[in-house]
This record gives C-alpha cells, sequence and structure tokens, in this order.
C-alpha cells in the first residue's frame, strides 16, 4: 500500500516536471520570437530616421538603452510569465484542496495573505526602482565604451585614460 502512494508521489513529480519544462520551453520560445521582432521593428524605424534625428540622438545610448531594454522583456516574459503561471495555479489548487480538506486552517491563510501580498508588492516596487536606476547606469557605461573603443589611440595619444575611466565609474 505504501509502494503505491509512493509511486504516485514519483508520477506526480515527473509530471509536473515534464509539464514546468514545457511550459518554460513554449514561454522562452514564444519570447525569443517576440524580441527577434521588436529588434527587427527597431532598426526598421532608426532606419527610416532623418538626418537631423542622428543630430539629436546619440546612437550609441540609444542603441545601448534599446539591448538593455530587449533582455529585460526577454526575461520578463520568457521564465517570469511561466513561473507566474505556474505558482498561481499551484496557489489555486492549493487552497482548493486546504479548503475542502481542512477549511481552518486554509481560512486562516486566506485571511492572512491580504497582507503577504502587500509586503510582496511593497519589495517588488523597491527592487524595480533599483533595477530602474541600474539600467540607466548600465546604459551610460556602455555608451561610454561604445564611444572610447573605437578612438582608443586618440585617447592614449592625449592621455586621457584616466578621464575616460572616471567617464565609465
Amino acid at each position: 500500500d505504501m509502494q503505491y502512494y509512493c509511486l504516485v508521489l514519483v508520477g506526480v513529480g515527473v509530471g509536473g516536471l515534464v509539464a514546468g519544462f514545457g511550459s518554460l520551453s513554449c514561454w522562452m520560445y514564444l519570447s525569443e520570437r517576440q524580441c527577434n521582432e521588436a529588434r527587427i521593428r527597431f532598426l526598421r524605424a532608426i532606419l527610416k530616421q532623418e538626418q537631423a534625428w542622428f543630430d539629436d540622438h546619440d546612437a550609441a545610448t540609444t542603441g545601448a538603452q534599446f539591448t538593455l531594454d530587449i533582455v529585460e522583456y526577454y526575461k520578463g516574459t520568457g521564465e517570469r510569465v511561466s513561473t507566474l503561471i505556474t505558482c498561481v495555479t499551484g496557489f489555486i489548487a492549493g487552497f482548493g484542496v486546504g479548503l475542502w480538506k481542512g477549511w481552518q486552517r486554509a481560512l486562516l491563510m486566506l485571511a492572512i495573505a491580504p497582507f503577504h501580498g502587500g509586503l510582496i508588492g511593497k519589495l517588488a516596487s523597491c527592487v524595480t526602482k533599483l533595477d530602474d536606476g541600474l539600467v540607466d547606469l548600465a546604459t551610460e557605461a556602455s555608451a561610454v565604451v561604445l564611444e572610447v573603443i573605437p578612438a582608443l589611440r586618440t585617447v592614449k595619444t592625449f592621455g586621457g585614460q584616466l578621464h575616460e575611466y572616471n567617464r565609465f565609474a
């Protein structure tokens, strides 16, 4: 009797692993296709701009910012959406079974859940603000690198290494 339940749990675990991998793979594939389409549309939009547009916008900063945005979009739509769907489904199923089997504890957890949700929302807000600041810093640093690397001989000739280092840092 115990062996049967162990095999059932192993089967459920393997089924969950296969379903999770399939879900993650599909979302990652979809995200990659969307990112490629966004890259193509961005390039088309840049190529359609008038020459005066390039005088007002730094190409290195624009390209670096777009690349960082695409990477964030890829991470957000690929793995995170799949994980969100898996977690929400597990949450709903867990509460359903909990209410069915032991409704007192499930009801207590349900009463505490809004407080947990508020704390998690506040934490997510703080992390998002921190991440936005890091993306801006990375964009500026990438623009400096893209500007200095092609002109490295000029920088070394005029002894501007320390100046460029301070700009990067």
